[in-house]
């Protein structure tokens, strides 16, 4: 998603009667910047009010203390009390802001969904076209042939489980994807490239996949790709 740099707030606010109700709790003024950060979590998702890590990994709330800094308690009452005015919603684990319209233009919305998907388009060609050198022992076109092998060999297999239901999975998935997005990209990562990275976490041991991603920032190759090569020929070696 579009990352969104604003959300709305009527000047308002501190006089709504919710708010003077938080505001009046024991620990009021936490949960009142709790909420202002849940607010702009959900604008920087773009998610219409949703919040959730990745669409397959919603918070925990020792996660949300993680990320907003805050006692466990006290998120654990910001969201029981959020929850109980009608401020949140939770489905299948992931929260949701009640009446998320109102804090967001909704036509600025649509520009920067439209925006993101021009910008997915031209993020494949570029790939494509990075996918020429991506690899210096394995040839690109082996490289996609391999994947197409892959998916047939699980659809005729039915091995159709999420990647992220396997535990060890989810710990390995989410320091490569620290590792990439903080070493080798340094940028968040597209959804595309989050769904490479987990079909690569899903066919290579955790060790081969981690030296990957550390020989593309020292030989300077800033692609997946090249970092699914390594893993590749490093796995195939040991067989």
């Amino acid at each position: 998603m579009t990352e969104v740099k604003w959300i709305k707030l009527d000047v308002g606010v501190f006089d709504n009667r919710k708010v003077k109700q938080i505001r009046a709790l024991p620990e009021g003024d936490s949960l009142l910047v709790i909420w202002l950060q849940l607010l702009c979590l959900a604008g920087t998702i773009n998610d219409n009010g949703r919040i959730y890590l990745t669409e397959e990994i919603p918070y925990t709330d020792q996660m949300l203390r993680n990320f907003l800094q805050e006692p466990l308690a006290t998120v654990q009452l910001a969201l029981t009390t959020f929850s109980n005015m009608g401020m949140i919603e939770v489905q299948d684990d992931i929260i949701y802001i009640a009446n998320w319209a109102k804090y967001q233009n909704q036509e600025d919305l649509e520009r920067l969904r439209e925006q993101n998907r021009l910008r997915n388009i031209k993020y494949r060609q570029r790939k494509a076209l990075r996918m020429r050198d991506a690899s210096r022992d394995v040839t690109n076109d082996a490289l996609e042939e391999e994947r197409r092998k892959e998916k047939e060999d699980r659809r005729e297999k039915k091995e159709d489980i999420p990647f992220l239901r396997k535990k060890e999975n989810k710990k390995i998935y989410e320091e490569a994807k620290s590792l990439i997005e903080t070493e080798l990209l340094k940028r968040e990562l597209f959804q595309e490239e989050e769904n490479d990275l987990r079909n690569m976490v899903d066919n290579y041991e955790e060790k081969d996949i981690i030296h990957g991603i550390r020989e593309a920032v020292i030989y300077n190759k800033p692609s997946l790709a090249y970092v699914y090569a390594i893993a590749k020929k490093r796995n195939e070696e040991r067989k």
